[in-house]
Formats: structure tokens, C-alpha cells, sequence
């Protein structure tokens, strides 16, 4: 049996057959259930893996990879805990540097690499901070770091790069044009 296109995106599958293929493009994304694949599978031309669970190859397979339709290797796809957030910041391909940086995530981008801290106030959650980061050849990364009122887990969300405070940032991750308007009486 031969597929061109195997596309089981967004599934709950936990596993696939055996005796598949080849088949020539095989996309996973968003199938955090499937952590492995049959070691008899053969992909011809590319594995897409953006969200998926996959934890690796199976041994002998060499197969592009690619995390949202960008070409990636293999230790960005299995081994993030392996980059480091200036090699990411220092990545001139702007598609490639945007799946480090997802890979790496926000908290640990921003505290690897110092951000500047743009602006701090305390809201009904807790206290809030701005941070950037200035990339090369791109906008700068401005995210607001804040703590959920009800859980106490620290958040980093990527605001506009013109943000220049705390309030204007949360009002914006709230869908206020106008910061103005923003006036919570109380964070849930």
C-alpha cells in the first residue's frame, strides 16, 4: 500500500500501523497523543511534527522534519532543553528563529538572554512586568510577564512591540483598543 499524503492532524491517535508506505509527506501536527512511530515506516519526503508527541525517530530513519511548515533538525523537534536563547536570537532565518524561540518558550527565552524590563506595576493579580527583547533583523519580542490571581502561575504572552506598560499590554491581551478603557474592578 502506497500513500502520497498521510494526514492525521488533530487526532487523539495514540499509535499507527505497521506496515504502512511509503509514504511520501506525513503530517502529525497537533497529535499529542503519538509518541512514536512504527519502526517500519518510510517517509520520502517530510515529516510534519508542530505539537505533536512524537519524542523521536525510529533508528535509521532520516527524514526532513518540519515544525509549521519549517524545515527544522532534529535536535530543535526532540531536544529544545539543547538551545539556548541566544542561539535562537542569533538565528538570521526569521522563520527558523520564531520555532526556536516557541520551542525554547517565552520564560526561559527572556530570562537566558536578560530582557530589558520596560515598565512594572501591580494590578488586582499581582505584580506585572514588561520585558523586551531586540532581535536583528526583526521587531523587537515585548511580552508581559503576570501571575494568574486564582492558580499563581507565571505567564509570559507577547504583546505589540510598541507596548510601552503593564497596563497598556493587558488591555490589549484583552481586546481594548484603547487602554483607557481598560478598567478591571477585578482579576478571576
Amino acid at each position: 500500500m502506497r500513500f502520497g499524503h498521510l494526514n492525521v492532524r488533530g487526532t487523539s491517535l495514540a499509535s499507527l500501523p505497521h506496515g504502512l508506505g511509503p509514504i511520501a509527506q506525513l503530517d502529525l501536527r497537533d497529535c499529542p497523543n503519538l509518541r512514536e512511530l512504527p519502526a517500519d515506516l518510510r517517509v520520502t519526503s517530510w515529516i510534519e511534527l508542530a505539537n505533536s508527541g512524537l519524542e523521536s525517530l525510529p533508528p535509521g530513519m532520516v527524514t526532513p522534519l518540519r515544525w509549521n511548515d519549517v524545515r527544522i533538525d532534529e535536535m530543535i523537534a526532540f531536544h529544545p532543553e539543547r538551545l539556548s536563547g541566544l542561539d535562537a536570537l542569533k538565528t538570521p532565518n526569521i522563520e527558523l528563529r520564531r520555532v526556536k524561540i516557541e520551542r525554547i518558550g517565552f520564560e526561559r527565552l527572556l530570562t537566558e538572554v536578560r530582557a530589558d524590563e520596560l515598565n512594572r506595576d501591580t494590578d488586582a493579580g499581582g505584580r506585572r512586568r514588561l520585558l523586551r527583547v531586540e532581535m536583528e533583523n526583526d521587531e523587537s519580542l515585548v511580552a508581559l510577564n503576570m501571575q494568574c490571581p486564582s492558580t499563581g502561575r507565571s505567564y509570559f504572552i507577547r504583546v505589540p512591540p510598541s507596548t510601552t506598560t503593564c497596563h497598556q499590554a493587558a488591555a490589549w491581551i484583552a481586546g481594548f483598543d484603547d487602554p483607557a478603557q481598560y478598567r478591571p474592578v477585578m482579576e478571576s
